[in-house]
Protein backbone atom coordinates (compact mmCIF):
# COMPACT_ATOMS: atom_id res chain seq x y z
CA UNK A 1 0.00 0.00 0.00
CA UNK A 2 3.21 2.38 0.92
CA UNK A 3 4.15 1.60 -2.53
CA UNK A 4 1.19 2.48 -4.03
CA UNK A 5 1.22 5.43 -2.52
CA UNK A 6 4.34 6.69 -3.54
CA UNK A 7 4.19 5.91 -7.08
CA UNK A 8 0.67 7.65 -7.00
CA UNK A 9 2.31 10.81 -5.92
CA UNK A 10 4.81 10.75 -8.28
CA UNK A 11 2.52 10.48 -11.03
CA UNK A 12 0.43 13.09 -9.75
CA UNK A 13 3.69 14.86 -9.67
CA UNK A 14 2.42 16.31 -6.72
CA UNK A 15 4.42 19.65 -4.96
CA UNK A 16 7.32 18.30 -3.13
CA UNK A 17 5.63 19.62 0.40
CA UNK A 18 2.73 17.63 -0.15
CA UNK A 19 4.21 14.64 -1.03
CA UNK A 20 7.08 14.60 2.09
CA UNK A 21 3.48 15.42 4.58
CA UNK A 22 2.10 12.29 2.62
CA UNK A 23 4.59 9.98 3.63
CA UNK A 24 5.36 11.48 6.82
CA UNK A 25 1.98 10.52 7.24
CA UNK A 26 1.75 7.49 6.20
CA UNK A 27 4.80 6.41 7.94
CA UNK A 28 3.77 7.61 11.46
CA UNK A 29 -0.02 5.79 10.65
CA UNK A 30 2.05 2.51 10.27
CA UNK A 31 4.18 3.02 12.96
CA UNK A 32 0.90 3.25 15.36
CA UNK A 33 -1.14 0.70 13.61
CA UNK A 34 1.86 -1.90 14.15
CA UNK A 35 2.90 -1.16 17.49
CA UNK A 36 0.85 -2.16 21.08
CA UNK A 37 2.86 -0.36 23.23
CA UNK A 38 1.62 2.94 24.57
CA UNK A 39 3.40 6.38 23.44
CA UNK A 40 4.54 8.79 26.09
CA UNK A 41 1.82 11.51 26.83
CA UNK A 42 4.33 14.42 25.55
CA UNK A 43 4.65 12.53 22.17
CA UNK A 44 1.41 11.83 21.86
CA UNK A 45 0.15 15.63 21.76
CA UNK A 46 2.64 16.52 20.00
CA UNK A 47 1.85 13.74 17.13
CA UNK A 48 -1.72 14.53 17.53
CA UNK A 49 -0.83 18.23 16.80
CA UNK A 50 1.56 18.02 14.53
CA UNK A 51 -0.19 15.62 12.07
CA UNK A 52 -3.77 17.32 12.31
CA UNK A 53 -2.30 20.39 11.84
CA UNK A 54 0.27 19.48 8.43
CA UNK A 55 -3.18 17.87 7.16
CA UNK A 56 -5.30 20.46 7.38
CA UNK A 57 -2.70 23.67 5.88
CA UNK A 58 -1.52 21.61 2.80
CA UNK A 59 -5.25 21.39 1.78
CA UNK A 60 -5.72 25.27 2.34
CA UNK A 61 -2.07 26.15 1.31
CA UNK A 62 -3.40 27.84 -2.48
CA UNK A 63 -5.87 29.71 -0.61
CA UNK A 64 -3.19 30.83 2.04
CA UNK A 65 -0.81 32.31 -0.41
CA UNK A 66 -3.28 34.33 -2.06
CA UNK A 67 -4.32 35.76 1.22
CA UNK A 68 -0.72 36.97 2.10
CA UNK A 69 -0.35 38.24 -1.68
CA UNK A 70 -3.64 40.17 -1.32
CA UNK A 71 -2.60 41.68 2.33
CA UNK A 72 0.96 42.61 1.00
CA UNK A 73 0.52 43.81 -2.59
CA UNK A 74 -2.62 45.80 -4.48
CA UNK A 75 -1.41 43.89 -7.88
CA UNK A 76 -4.54 41.32 -7.73
CA UNK A 77 -8.45 42.85 -7.92
CA UNK A 78 -9.44 40.37 -5.80
CA UNK A 79 -9.25 36.22 -4.57
CA UNK A 80 -10.40 35.12 -7.82
CA UNK A 81 -8.15 37.35 -10.08
CA UNK A 82 -5.11 35.89 -7.89
CA UNK A 83 -5.90 32.29 -8.15
CA UNK A 84 -6.84 32.80 -12.07
CA UNK A 85 -3.33 34.56 -12.35
CA UNK A 86 -0.72 32.45 -10.85
CA UNK A 87 -2.21 29.08 -12.23
CA UNK A 88 -1.87 30.98 -16.30
CA UNK A 89 1.14 32.60 -15.24
CA UNK A 90 3.30 30.71 -12.60
CA UNK A 91 1.39 27.16 -12.96
CA UNK A 92 -1.18 25.56 -10.81
CA UNK A 93 1.52 24.14 -8.26
CA UNK A 94 2.71 27.70 -7.78
CA UNK A 95 -0.49 28.52 -5.20
CA UNK A 96 1.39 25.82 -2.95
CA UNK A 97 4.97 28.43 -3.17
CA UNK A 98 6.00 28.70 0.33
CA UNK A 99 3.94 25.17 1.82
CA UNK A 100 7.19 24.07 2.76
CA UNK A 101 8.37 26.74 4.59
CA UNK A 102 4.63 26.50 6.36
CA UNK A 103 4.78 23.38 6.96
CA UNK A 104 8.22 23.44 8.95
CA UNK A 105 6.22 26.22 11.28
CA UNK A 106 2.94 24.75 11.51
CA UNK A 107 3.74 21.37 12.02
CA UNK A 108 5.78 22.23 15.29
CA UNK A 109 4.06 24.93 15.83
CA UNK A 110 0.29 23.74 16.48
CA UNK A 111 1.83 20.63 18.14
CA UNK A 112 3.39 23.43 21.04
CA UNK A 113 0.30 25.16 21.18
CA UNK A 114 -2.54 21.77 21.75
CA UNK A 115 0.59 20.18 23.67
CA UNK A 116 1.33 23.59 26.27
CA UNK A 117 -2.27 24.92 26.27
CA UNK A 118 -3.08 21.55 28.53
CA UNK A 119 -0.03 22.92 30.85
CA UNK A 120 -1.15 26.24 30.87
CA UNK A 121 -4.56 25.45 31.74
CA UNK A 122 -3.31 23.07 34.64
CA UNK A 123 -1.34 26.60 35.45
CA UNK A 124 -4.58 29.07 35.02
CA UNK A 125 -6.21 26.45 37.63
CA UNK A 126 -4.60 28.24 40.49
CA UNK A 127 -4.40 25.11 42.64
CA UNK A 128 -8.41 24.14 42.02
CA UNK A 129 -9.60 20.49 41.31
CA UNK A 130 -9.11 19.02 37.72
CA UNK A 131 -12.48 18.22 37.56
CA UNK A 132 -14.01 22.39 37.86
CA UNK A 133 -14.63 24.03 35.07
CA UNK A 134 -12.37 26.91 33.41
CA UNK A 135 -13.83 30.02 33.72
CA UNK A 136 -13.62 31.92 29.85
CA UNK A 137 -11.12 34.20 31.44
CA UNK A 138 -9.18 31.62 32.35
CA UNK A 139 -9.50 29.46 28.83
CA UNK A 140 -8.65 32.47 26.62
CA UNK A 141 -5.48 33.51 29.20
CA UNK A 142 -4.17 29.57 28.84
CA UNK A 143 -4.75 30.26 24.82
CA UNK A 144 -2.98 33.44 24.81
CA UNK A 145 -0.02 32.02 26.78
CA UNK A 146 0.38 28.84 24.41
CA UNK A 147 0.16 31.08 21.46
CA UNK A 148 2.75 33.51 22.43
CA UNK A 149 5.19 31.14 23.75
CA UNK A 150 5.24 29.14 20.59
CA UNK A 151 5.55 32.18 18.61
CA UNK A 152 8.85 33.35 19.50
CA UNK A 153 10.27 29.76 18.68
CA UNK A 154 8.52 29.49 15.46
CA UNK A 155 8.19 33.26 14.62
CA UNK A 156 11.84 32.90 12.02
CA UNK A 157 9.79 30.35 10.00
CA UNK A 158 6.73 32.49 9.57
CA UNK A 159 9.14 35.01 8.05
CA UNK A 160 10.82 32.76 5.59
CA UNK A 161 7.37 31.40 4.85
CA UNK A 162 6.02 34.91 3.97
CA UNK A 163 8.79 36.43 1.77
CA UNK A 164 8.95 32.91 0.03
CA UNK A 165 5.31 33.33 -0.82
CA UNK A 166 5.55 36.66 -2.17
CA UNK A 167 8.65 36.49 -3.67
CA UNK A 168 8.91 35.59 -7.63
CA UNK A 169 10.15 32.22 -9.18
CA UNK A 170 13.73 33.33 -9.33
CA UNK A 171 13.70 34.77 -5.49
CA UNK A 172 12.00 31.88 -4.64
CA UNK A 173 14.36 29.13 -5.30
CA UNK A 174 16.67 29.75 -2.15
CA UNK A 175 14.71 28.01 0.02
CA UNK A 176 13.84 28.66 3.73
CA UNK A 177 17.84 28.15 4.80
CA UNK A 178 18.61 30.76 1.56
CA UNK A 179 15.78 33.02 2.93
CA UNK A 180 16.49 32.91 6.29
CA UNK A 181 20.71 33.70 5.33
CA UNK A 182 19.78 36.60 3.24
CA UNK A 183 18.03 38.18 6.40
CA UNK A 184 20.84 37.94 8.72
CA UNK A 185 23.09 39.38 5.87
CA UNK A 186 20.98 42.11 5.48
CA UNK A 187 19.78 43.01 9.18
CA UNK A 188 21.92 41.57 11.39
CA UNK A 189 21.28 38.41 13.28
CA UNK A 190 17.91 40.21 14.22
CA UNK A 191 16.49 39.65 11.03
CA UNK A 192 14.89 36.48 11.54
CA UNK A 193 12.69 38.19 14.00
CA UNK A 194 11.96 41.31 12.10
CA UNK A 195 8.13 41.88 12.88
CA UNK A 196 8.29 39.81 16.50
CA UNK A 197 6.47 41.84 18.60
CA UNK A 198 3.08 42.80 15.82
CA UNK A 199 3.37 39.06 15.39
CA UNK A 200 3.10 38.50 19.36
CA UNK A 201 0.12 41.43 19.45
CA UNK A 202 -1.58 39.45 16.95
CA UNK A 203 -0.66 35.44 17.69
CA UNK A 204 -1.94 36.17 21.84
CA UNK A 205 -5.46 37.29 20.96
CA UNK A 206 -5.98 35.05 18.00
CA UNK A 207 -5.27 31.84 20.10
CA UNK A 208 -7.14 32.87 23.42
CA UNK A 209 -10.13 32.82 21.39
CA UNK A 210 -9.72 30.39 19.25
CA UNK A 211 -7.99 27.42 21.36
CA UNK A 212 -9.37 28.88 25.11
CA UNK A 213 -12.53 29.81 23.20
CA UNK A 214 -12.75 26.14 21.41
CA UNK A 215 -11.91 24.64 24.92
CA UNK A 216 -14.54 26.84 26.70
CA UNK A 217 -17.49 25.83 24.47
CA UNK A 218 -16.43 22.07 24.82
CA UNK A 219 -16.65 22.43 28.51
CA UNK A 220 -20.33 23.78 28.05
CA UNK A 221 -21.47 21.93 25.41
CA UNK A 222 -21.13 18.18 26.64
CA UNK A 223 -17.34 17.90 28.24
CA UNK A 224 -15.00 15.50 26.72
CA UNK A 225 -17.85 12.94 25.56
CA UNK A 226 -18.64 16.04 22.58
CA UNK A 227 -19.47 13.87 19.98
CA UNK A 228 -16.97 15.17 16.56
CA UNK A 229 -19.85 17.16 14.70
CA UNK A 230 -20.37 19.21 17.81
CA UNK A 231 -17.02 19.87 18.15
CA UNK A 232 -16.28 20.62 14.12
CA UNK A 233 -19.52 23.37 15.05
CA UNK A 234 -17.73 24.82 18.24
CA UNK A 235 -14.42 25.09 16.60
CA UNK A 236 -15.55 26.37 13.60
CA UNK A 237 -17.55 29.53 15.30
CA UNK A 238 -14.17 30.40 17.93
CA UNK A 239 -11.86 29.56 14.34
CA UNK A 240 -14.07 32.22 12.63
CA UNK A 241 -14.19 34.81 15.36
CA UNK A 242 -10.84 34.91 15.86
CA UNK A 243 -9.97 35.40 12.19
CA UNK A 244 -12.45 38.58 11.54
CA UNK A 245 -11.23 39.94 15.29
CA UNK A 246 -7.56 39.39 14.68
CA UNK A 247 -7.29 40.22 10.67
CA UNK A 248 -6.32 43.78 10.68
CA UNK A 249 -3.34 42.52 13.20
CA UNK A 250 -2.54 39.88 10.94
CA UNK A 251 -2.48 42.16 8.14
CA UNK A 252 -0.05 44.87 9.78
CA UNK A 253 2.44 41.81 11.04
CA UNK A 254 2.15 40.42 7.73
CA UNK A 255 3.40 43.88 5.56
CA UNK A 256 6.23 44.30 8.03
CA UNK A 257 7.47 41.24 7.37
CA UNK A 258 7.72 41.86 3.46
CA UNK A 259 8.84 45.35 3.68
CA UNK A 260 11.50 45.65 1.83
CA UNK A 261 11.31 42.37 -0.15
CA UNK A 262 10.96 43.59 -3.24
CA UNK A 263 13.09 46.84 -2.60
CA UNK A 264 12.04 50.41 -1.37
CA UNK A 265 11.48 49.18 2.80
CA UNK A 266 8.90 52.37 3.73
CA UNK A 267 7.69 51.08 7.19
CA UNK A 268 10.75 51.24 8.93
CA UNK A 269 10.02 48.18 11.01
CA UNK A 270 7.12 51.01 12.86
CA UNK A 271 3.96 49.25 13.41
CA UNK A 272 2.83 53.11 13.79
CA UNK A 273 4.01 53.98 10.53
CA UNK A 274 2.21 51.28 8.57
CA UNK A 275 -0.81 51.36 9.78
CA UNK A 276 -1.25 55.31 9.46
CA UNK A 277 0.62 54.43 5.73
CA UNK A 278 -1.93 52.04 4.98
CA UNK A 279 -5.18 54.13 5.78
CA UNK A 280 -3.88 56.85 4.30
CA UNK A 281 -3.10 55.39 1.02
CA UNK A 282 -6.09 52.30 0.57
CA UNK A 283 -8.39 53.52 3.51
CA UNK A 284 -9.44 51.70 5.86
CA UNK A 285 -10.53 48.55 4.47
CA UNK A 286 -7.15 48.06 3.07
CA UNK A 287 -6.60 46.18 6.88
CA UNK A 288 -8.93 43.71 5.68
CA UNK A 289 -7.99 43.20 1.84
CA UNK A 290 -8.48 39.32 1.72
CA UNK A 291 -10.58 38.72 5.16
CA UNK A 292 -13.20 36.93 3.43
CA UNK A 293 -10.85 34.63 1.63
CA UNK A 294 -9.09 34.35 4.72
CA UNK A 295 -11.99 33.81 7.33
CA UNK A 296 -13.14 30.82 4.45
CA UNK A 297 -9.95 29.16 5.12
CA UNK A 298 -8.95 29.85 8.75
CA UNK A 299 -12.46 28.67 10.03
CA UNK A 300 -12.54 25.56 8.38
CA UNK A 301 -8.92 25.09 9.14
CA UNK A 302 -9.26 25.58 12.56
CA UNK A 303 -11.99 22.84 12.58
CA UNK A 304 -10.25 20.29 10.74
CA UNK A 305 -7.33 20.52 13.18
CA UNK A 306 -9.13 20.88 16.59
CA UNK A 307 -11.25 18.35 15.81
CA UNK A 308 -8.49 15.64 14.03
CA UNK A 309 -6.09 16.73 16.98
CA UNK A 310 -8.97 15.57 19.67
CA UNK A 311 -9.65 12.46 18.18
CA UNK A 312 -6.22 11.59 17.17
CA UNK A 313 -5.09 12.35 21.00
CA UNK A 314 -7.74 9.30 21.56
CA UNK A 315 -6.94 6.86 19.12
CA UNK A 316 -3.10 7.39 20.39
CA UNK A 317 -4.12 6.70 23.78
CA UNK A 318 -3.70 10.21 25.50
CA UNK A 319 -7.02 11.71 25.49
CA UNK A 320 -9.94 12.43 27.73
CA UNK A 321 -11.88 8.82 25.96
CA UNK A 322 -8.59 6.82 27.15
Amino acid sequence: ARHALFLGMRAARLPRSLSRLLTVLVLLTCIVQMTDASIPEPLCRLLAGGIASGAAKSAMAPFERVKLLLQTSTTYSGPIDALRRISAEEGVFALWRGNLANLARIVPTYAMRFALLDNFRTLVRLGAAADVKLSLAQELCAGAMAGAAVCVVTHPLDLARTHLAVSSSSAASVGVGGTLAGLVRQHGWTGPYRGLLVSLMEIAPYTAISLGGFEYLKANLGGPGLDPRTKIAASWISGLCASLLCYPLDSVKRRLMVDGVRGGGKYGGSILRCVTSVIQTEGVRGLYRGCVLNALKAAPTFAITATMNDILKVRLGCGPGR
